[in-house]
C-alpha cells in the first residue's frame, strides 16, 4: 500500500494533499568520535517525506516492520535525533519530525511504544526528568481499510 494513502487519509481524515508530499533523503549517516579519526554510522530511513499541512512543514518518517524489534524505540529516536541534527547543522529551517512503524506481522504488536516503558526502572525522583519518545505503531493486517477511503 503506498504511503501516501496511508498518510493521506491517517486516521479516518485527510490531512496531507498528494501534491504537498515531498521525497526527502533517508540516508541519515553520520560521523561521531575523534574529528583527526572520525567513524561513519550508517542509517538510512525505510521512507522519509516532508508534508504540507495547512501550510506547515513537518518531515515524516516511515519504518516498514515485519517482525518484533524490541530496540525499535531506540532506532525511531535516533533517526529522529539525526534528523533535527542534519535539519540544525544545514542551517535551515528545522522542522518537525513524525515517525510510524508499519507493521505488517503476523502476531499482534505487545512490544512497549514509549521510551519510559522499555526502560528497565526509572527512579521515582528522577521521573519527570526523564524524557519520553512515543513508537506510533500501525498494524496495517487488523487497520480497518475504510479509515485509508475516509468511509466510516
Amino acid at each position: 500500500m503506498p504511503i501516501s494513502v496511508i498518510m493521506l487519509f491517517f486516521q479516518g481524515r485527510q490531512i496531507i494533499k498528494p501534491e504537498e508530499l515531498v521525497s526527502r533523503e533517508n540516508d541519515l549517516s553520520t560521523l561521531i568520535g575523534n574529528v583527526d579519526d572520525p567513524t561513519e554510522i550508517k542509517r538510512y530511513r525505510d521512507v522519509v517525506r516532508k508534508a504540507g499541512i495547512h501550510g506547515d512543514y513537518v518531515i515524516i518518517g516511515i519504518e516498514h516492520q515485519s517482525t518484533f524489534d524490541k530496540n525499535m524505540i531506540f532506532r525511531i529516536l535516533n533517526y529522529d535525533a539525526t534528523t533535527y541534527i542534519n535539519q540544525v547543522e544545514s542551517k535551515k529551517e528545522v522542522y518537525p519530525v513524525g515517525s510510524f512503524v508499519f507493521y505488517t506481522g503476523d502476531e499482534e504488536w505487545k512490544l512497549p511504544e514509549t521510551l519510559k516503558e522499555t526502560l528497565k526502572s526509572i527512579p521515582s525522583e528522577m521521573e519527570p526528568y526523564i524524557n519520553d519518545w512515543r513508537l506510533p505503531v500501525i498494524d496495517l493486517k487488523t487497520m480497518d481499510a475504510r479509515k485509508l477511503t475516509n468511509r466510516r
